[in-house]
C-alpha cells in the first residue's frame, strides 16, 4: 500500500532493501539508505487531497520527492513503477511491467516531479535508488484504485452503525410494547 504514488495515512512499510515510507508530523517521508526524501501524491482530476499510501483511484497522478538531505542533490536517482507480477525481486531497470521508469540522475534543484497515468487498478511496486556507494534501493508495495479509502470506510462505518442502533431502537420499541400488551392482558 504505497509510491510517494505510493500509499493510505500513517502506515510504516519496510522496503525490500533500505528504504522505508512513514508518517511524520503530517508529512510523508521516503527514507534511502540513510537519505530522506519528502513526497507528495494527488490526483489533480478527481481531488485535491494528498495521499501517502495508497492511490485512491486510477487515472493520472502527480507524484512529488523533495530531497530532504542537501547532499542528496549530487547523486544519481532513478525511479522504478511496476505492476506488481508477484515476481519476487523487481529490477531497478525499465522491465516489461514497469509503467515508468526514470533512469538515474542528478536533480540540482532537489526535486522530481513524476506524472503518470495508472490505467488498471491493482497492486504496483514503486523503487526509488540511490546510486552512492553502490546502489541502494527503497521498494514499497502499494494498490491503484482499489481498497478502502478513509472516506470509503467512514460511510460504510457511518451506515452500519446508524444501521445498528435503529435496528437496536426498533427491537426496543417493539419490545416494549409487547410489555405492554401483554402486562394490560394480564389486568
Amino acid at each position: 500500500m504505497a509510491l510517494g504514488a505510493l500509499f493510505v495515512l500513517a502506515a510504516v512499510r519496510e522496503g525490500h532493501a533500505h528504504g522505508a515510507v512513514s508518517m511524520e508530523a503530517d508529512q510523508c517521508k521516503l527514507k534511502v539508505d540513510s537519505y530522506f526524501m519528502h513526497f507528495t501524491g494527488y490526483q489533480p482530476q478527481s481531488s485535491r487531497a494528498e495521499f501517502c499510501e495508497d492511490i485512491p483511484e486510477v487515472g493520472r497522478t502527480i507524484i512529488v520527492l523533495d530531497f530532504v538531505d542537501e547532499s542528496l542533490r549530487d547523486i544519481p536517482v532513478s525511479v522504478n513503477l511496476a505492476r506488481d507480477d508477484g515476481v519476487q525481486r523487481m529490477e531497478m531497470t525499465n522491465t516489461p511491467s514497469s509503467i515508468l521508469y526514470i533512469p538515474p540522475r542528478k536533480y540540482p534543484n532537489g526535486t522530481i516531479k513524476i506524472d503518470v497515468n495508472f490505467e488498471k487498478a491493482g497492486r504496483y511496486v514503486g523503487m526509488v535508488a540511490i546510486e552512492h556507494r553502490g546502489q541502494s534501493v527503497a521498494n514499497f508495495p502499494f494498490d491503484v484504485g482499489r481498497g478502502w479509502s478513509l472516506i470509503r470506510l467512514l460511510a460504510w462505518c457511518l451506515v452500519i452503525v446508524s444501521g445498528a442502533v435503529g435496528t437496536f431502537l426498533w427491537a426496543r420499541r417493539r419490545y416494549s410494547i409487547g410489555r405492554e400488551l401483554s402486562w394490560a392482558n394480564h389486568r
